[in-house]
C-alpha cells in the first residue's frame, strides 16, 4: 500500500467509527447541585461575607471620617492625631473619638478592646512618670464604660502593668457601628508639690488601642 492509500484507509476508519457511534444514540439527562446559599457562594466566606472589623479613617486634624473605613490590621497600627497631645500640661484633658464597626455582612462579632503600652517603631518606650499620672475615661457612644488611672471612679486598683486586660464592647450585629471615645487627663492635683508635678515635664507615654473581634452566629 502506498502512502496515499494509507492516508485514505485511516480517514475511512475514522468515518466508520463516527457512524457506529451515531447509530447507538440514547437519551441523556443530568443534575448539578452547588454547595452554598446562592449561586455565588460556597463553603466559607467570600469577599462580601468575610468576618471583618474596621475602624474609621482619620483626617490630619484628628477627626474621623466615618464615610471611609480601614482595616488597620498590622502590628504597627494606624496613627491617630490628637490635638493637644504634644503640649499636654497638668490640668489639661485631650479627647479623641474612634468609630469602629463590624464590617461582616452575615456574622456577628463579640468585640473587645485593649489599651496597650506600646514601643514605637524607633524603639522608644513610655516614661513611667507619665504612665503613673495619666487618667483615662472611656466612653461608648457617649456613656462612660471604664475609668482608669489616678482618681478613677472604677478600676481604681488597676495598674498600668495590667493595661492589656480586655474590656467588652458587646456583641455587634452585622454592619453595626459604634464610637469609642477617650478623654485623657493629666490631673492638676496628681502631685502635692511643684517638684512632683514637674516630674511629667518633657515625659511621653505611647499607647495603642487594640480592637479585637470574634465571630458569632
Amino acid at each position: 500500500m502506498n502512502k496515499g492509500s494509507k492516508r485514505l484507509a485511516l480517514a475511512s476508519g475514522v468515518l466508520v467509527a463516527a457512524l457506529a457511534l451515531g447509530s447507538a444514540a440514547y437519551y441523556t439527562d443530568f443534575a448539578n447541585l452547588n454547595f452554598g446559599s446562592d449561586a455565588e457562594s460556597g463553603i466559607g466566606g467570600d469577599g462580601t461575607k468575610v468576618f471583618n472589623i474596621q475602624v474609621a479613617e482619620f483626617n490630619p486634624d484628628g477627626k474621623p471620617n466615618a464615610d471611609k473605613w480601614q482595616e488597620a490590621d498590622t502590628a504597627e497600627g494606624v496613627d491617630v492625631p490628637i490635638p493637644g497631645a504634644d503640649t499636654i500640661t497638668p490640668g489639661d484633658t485631650i479627647t479623641t473619638e474612634l468609630p469602629f464597626r463590624n464590617a461582616s455582612a452575615k456574622l456577628k462579632s463579640i468585640t473587645t478592646f485593649k489599651l496597650i503600652n506600646r514601643t514605637t517603631p524607633n524603639g522608644k518606650t513610655s516614661d513611667p512618670e507619665m504612665l503613673a499620672a495619666l487618667k483615662f475615661t472611656v466612653k461608648l457612644d457617649g456613656t462612660i464604660i471604664e475609668e482608669t488611672g489616678p482618681g478613677a471612679v472604677k478600676l481604681e486598683d488597676v495598674s498600668w502593668n495590667m493595661m492589656s486586660r480586655e474590656f467588652s464592647l458587646g456583641t455587634l450585629a452585622p454592619l453595626e457601628e459604634h464610637k469609642l471615645q477617650f478623654e485623657i487627663t493629666l490631673p492638676l492635683d496628681q502631685a502635692q508639690t511643684e517638684e512632683q508635678r514637674n516630674a511629667t515635664n518633657g515625659k511621653v507615654a505611647y499607647f495603642q488601642v487594640h480592637f479585637d473581634g470574634g465571630s458569632d452566629k
